[in-house]
């Protein structure tokens, strides 16, 4: 078994993304529903930017999506 852990997770898999794309295309319009806010110097928040345009690696993934904690055990075996 190897030591290296999966840690982003795609909950739409590549592959599957590739299909939307044209000939030629390598990205995809992504919109964030719930776009992360910035504090600007003066305390005011704005929110980020919701629409983007990036390839499949960016897109429908998460961080630590299919993996298990206990205690300080990190277990990705359900992705493999």
């Amino acid at each position: 078994m190897s030591d290296q852990h999966t840690r982003n997770n795609h909950y739409v898999p590549q592959w599957y993304q590739r299909g939307f794309l044209r000939p030629g295309q390598s990205q995809l319009f992504y919109l964030n529903l719930a776009p992360d806010h910035i504090v600007l110097p003066d305390g005011q928040q704005m929110p980020r930017k919701a629409l983007h345009k990036w390839g499949t690696k960016n897109c429908f993934v998460e961080y630590d999506l299919y993996t298990t904690h206990f205690g300080p055990i990190i277990n990705d075996e359900v992705e493999k």
